[in-house]
């Protein structure tokens, strides 16, 4: 009887211990996109004890690692070489060649999107946000386990803001692993102008690659199930926008 005891005495035990070394918040924030990092940092100026978990490396989501900031960088990429071309046809000839200057400016994305990063980084750390890398998972209401590459983390929270953003859609119809073939977020990583290119989906993303690559001279096709592109905006612009995605 007492060893009954004593082992259902080092069970409570064992519980309040595990119970004490769960880290309490009063917000955490799953996903590290500019929505949650921002989340996280207007809770920490209100007084709030926050954290924010992020499954990736790299703080900051799609807009600064994969879509907004690449993607505008590219579109730069193409006004600038259809300046070289305009220069070309009054006999001015650039001394570097396209894909090189593809380069140098794929080159400068990287940059901006790690200073950007780092920024985000810095704003989080000056109001105290917890960060941490791992994929999320609850446990009940209250209680998150974080799995990382090294351990497994139990983190407890009265309220909680999930920011896990997007990704791209992979249809089964299509071989992604084949090189010719990729979706929005590979695309920034071609390193090349393809002489052609298919694009399917005419949403905001496609239409803006549509009209990037078709300023770098690629000969362009847009394949879409509706009637008209990007049929949010003003009726007056479709024709517009379909003389030059087209």
């Amino acid at each position: 009887m007492p060893q009954l005891v004593w082992s259902l005495f080092r069970s409570i035990r064992a519980a309040q211990t595990d119970v004490m070394m769960v880290d309490t918040f009063d917000l955490i924030v799953i996903g590290g996109g500019l929505a949650g990092a921002s989340g996280a940092v207007e809770a920490a100026r209100l007084g709030k004890r926050v954290a924010l978990i992020e499954r990736l490396e790299h703080l900051g989501g799609a807009v600064v690692n994969t879509g907004t900031i690449p993607s505008k960088t590219l579109r730069e990429a193409a006004l600038t070489l259809s300046g070289v071309r305009s220069r070309r046809s009054i006999g001015v000839i650039p001394s570097v060649r396209p894909e090189e200057m593809l380069q140098a400016l794929s080159w400068r994305a990287m940059d901006v999107a790690r200073n950007e990063r780092q920024a985000l980084q810095g704003r989080l750390e000056r109001q105290g946000v917890h960060v941490l890398h791992g994929a999320a998972s609850f446990i009940d209401s209250h209680r998150i386990r974080i799995a990382g590459t090294d351990s497994v983390q139990e983190l407890a929270a009265e309220k909680f803001l999930i920011a896990t953003g997007s990704c791209p859609v992979r249809p089964p119809e299509f071989t992604f692993e084949h090189e010719h073939v990729c979706d929005s977020d590979e695309v920034l990583k071609l390193g090349f102008i393809p002489e052609k290119v298919v694009i399917v989906g005419a949403g905001v993303i496609g239409c803006e690659y549509a009209c990037t690559f078709a300023a770098l001279g690629t000969e362009v096709h847009v394949i879409d199930g509706r009637k008209a592109l990007l049929p949010f905006l003003d009726v007056n612009g479709h024709p517009v926008l379909r003389g030059v995605a087209l």
